[in-house]
């Protein structure tokens, strides 16, 4: 216990750390563009980058991942409903639901009924398969956890690239995986 205690201050660490770096060096590029403003929208296809049109290239097919407790299904059915309306799965290979063990048979059950099943391929994905050593341990840390566990995602992703879902989000309006990667 002391030894997955620790794992996880390193983990804690690593993570402030990384996200510190990250503001940073947003921070510092943002600044640059500001200054040189280099980088324009020209439309909606095309960007303007030092004097020279750039179309976007193609966006290869990814994995969206969202971690899901029982709790958290009220708004999955309504993050559900706006994706249904809003969101274009063409470039979506597979969205997969991370759940916590001993929910995975009623959350296989209740991910069958939603509205996106039908345009996406769906699969409910146990947390000890991504995070072997949190098996046993249903609320082992919490917000911790979830964050090991989006961490470690990339375990089970047989896409290039992945995005990351929360319940508490919704579309608004119409948009795609083109629309969220440029």
């Amino acid at each position: 216990m002391k030894a997955i205690r620790r794992f996880i201050i390193g983990i804690e660490v690593l993570f402030a750390i990384c996200m510190l770096t990250l503001f940073v060096k947003l921070d510092q590029l943002d600044k640059s563009l500001q200054n040189r403003k280099t980088h324009m929208r020209f439309n909606d296809k095309e960007f303007l980058t030092k004097n020279r049109i750039v179309k976007p290239q193609p966006v290869e097919p990814l994995t969206i991942l969202l971690p899901v407790t029982l709790g958290d299904f009220p708004r999955v059915r309504i993050l559900d409903t706006s994706l249904n309306k809003f969101f274009n799965f063409e470039k979506v290979r597979e969205f997969i639901f991370l759940v916590q063990d001993h929910e995975w048979d009623t959350i296989s059950e209740r991910v069958k009924d939603l509205k996106i099943a039908k345009k996406v391929k769906l699969n409910v994905v146990k947390e000890s398969v991504v995070v072997p050593e949190f098996a046993g341990n249903p609320d082992y840390m919490g917000w911790i956890k979830q964050q090991i566990i989006k961490l470690c995602s990339y375990r089970i992703i047989k896409t290039e690239f992945y995005m990351l879902f929360d319940s508490d989000i919704i579309a608004t309006k119409p948009c795609g995986v083109a629309d969220l990667i440029h």
